[in-house]
């Protein structure tokens, strides 16, 4: 399906070269600043030395508050890819990484 792409394409080449690209209705769709040129709905920009009117920074808010789980989500993704890889460093550091993945996992839990 990509087989056109490079592995280092930005998000929104490859969002462009989907089938997602032409099904989603871009109105109802909500991206970074990264999706800038696209018809999806993004934040506003803070002006260089200004500040936002207090309409954007609200509708900023409404799409951070939308945007959350989807970021959250792809956070626990690449968690879990790490963990499922193999373990490259120095296994005197193993210890306190799992010591530190347990107590983002339990944090986690009663969040």
């Amino acid at each position: 399906m990509f087989g056109d792409i490079s592995r280092g394409a930005h998000d929104l080449t490859v969002f462009r070269h989907s089938s997602l690209h032409e099904t989603l209705n871009h109105a109802n769709t909500i991206g970074g600043l990264g999706y800038l040129g696209n018809a999806i709905t993004q934040p506003s920009k803070t002006p260089k030395n200004g500040k936002l009117d207090l309409d954007r920074e609200k509708a900023n808010t409404r799409i951070a508050f939308l945007s959350y789980p989807v970021e959250r989500a792809i956070a626990y993704l690449r968690y879990w890819n790490i963990l499922a890889t193999r373990y490259r460093r120095p296994l005197v550091h193993l210890r306190r990484i799992l010591h530190i993945i347990t107590g983002l996992r339990r944090l986690l839990e009663t969040w």
